[in-house]
């Protein structure tokens, strides 16, 4: 049943993301709760108290940057002291994530009450199978046809399958796995030359926290394909195979408009990253290796053209060099015989 792929997929990656995030908080406390890191940290209080009490500060923006450094280190302290508060921490910051999928949520479902992504997935693959089984029972072995039909329904079908458990359940698992960063990345708001690392920290948590609503969304075309493949099914014994064609063209579409989520969402927080994306680094690297080979090329051609030209000049040079010797001493010659 796919009701059971899409809970055993939920399962699996709540349970690794447990083990990861249990992982990061015990080497997080290790570093921050030890007894040389409280006894420093101490002490930088005591010590920023005494230059503000004594008035040993010049300017404010010391006591500023000094006072943020405590506030930041607290902070994190504070979030691995426990790990209920690491994990009560990362709950506060993924709400308004939540928020928006349940928002979205109950939106397609108030239009269709089954068109949640559980019931679209075990919906989608039923109706697959289904038709998919009625293809394959009408091919033989003077027959083809069928075989190659209702493969290329399954692997269509199959595609957009991954597609809706990569964007929905996957990305949710890499939203928190990211989350889970939160305190490590928070120093890097002491430095203004790393505060860069903390917003494009950020800016990837939300990328990867909207890549749920936006399948969501989607989801609701989903469970109209799957019902049109049941009105499908049950008209396969007359024969022709165009409705099938027509499914696999829709499920490809919708799975390729779901890979392009990525830079809809960049476009939609101002990230002009497009590394984010699930398939530019592919394109990134034939991007590149296009260039590196236009380059070598190029740069071969140039040294090829540059040899050729010197080969050249040095061959001119030595037939110009012996056609004035030659017509020297024939003019030479000439004069010698006219005296």
């Amino acid at each position: 049943m796919a009701t059971e792929i899409y809970k055993t997929t939920l399962g699996i990656l709540n349970e690794a993301l447990g083990d990861i995030q249990k992982s990061l908080f015990e080497s997080g406390a290790a570093v921050f709760n030890n007894d040389f890191f409280n006894i420093a940290f101490t002490v930088s209080i005591a010590y920023l108290g005494y230059l503000i009490m004594f008035q040993k500060l010049k300017t404010d923006e010391s006591v500023y940057k000094l006072i943020w450094l405590i506030i930041i280190f607290t902070l994190v302290k504070s979030i691995l002291y426990q790990e209920t508060f690491y994990k009560f921490f990362i709950e506060i910051i993924n709400a308004p994530a939540n928020t928006l999928i349940q928002l979205l949520s109950d939106l397609v479902v108030s239009a269709n009450s089954n068109a949640n992504l559980e019931n679209i997935v075990e919906n989608l693959f039923n109706s697959l199978s289904n038709i998919h089984n009625i293809i394959y029972d009408k091919g033989s072995w003077d027959e083809w046809a069928p075989f190659l039909y209702a493969t290329l329904l399954y692997i269509c079908g199959s595609f957009l399958i991954i597609a809706i458990l990569l964007f929905s359940a996957f990305s949710v698992f890499l939203a928190k796995t990211v989350l889970a960063l939160a305190p490590f990345v928070l120093i890097f708001l002491l430095w203004r030359k790393t505060e860069y690392i903390f917003f494009n920290w950020l800016r990837l948590y939300v990328s990867l926290s909207l890549y749920p609503a936006m399948t969501i969304l989607l989801g609701s075309v989903c469970y109209a394909v799957a019902e049109y493949m049941k009105r499908v099914s049950s008209g396969l014994s007359e024969g022709g195979y165009d409705a099938v064609i027509g499914i696999c063209i829709i499920m490809v579409l919708i799975a390729l408009g779901m890979f392009k989520i990525p830079n809809i969402i960049n476009q939609i927080i101002g990230s002009a990253n497009e590394g984010s994306s699930l398939s530019s680094g592919l394109g990134t690297m034939s991007a590149g290796a296009a260039m590196l080979s236009t380059v070598s090329k190029l740069s071969l051609a140039k040294f090829v053209g540059e040899g050729a030209g010197k080969a050249i000049g040095r061959g001119l040079e030595k037939g110009f060099d012996k056609g004035v010797a030659k017509s020297a001493d024939s003019v030479k010659k000439m004069w010698t015989k006219y005296k």
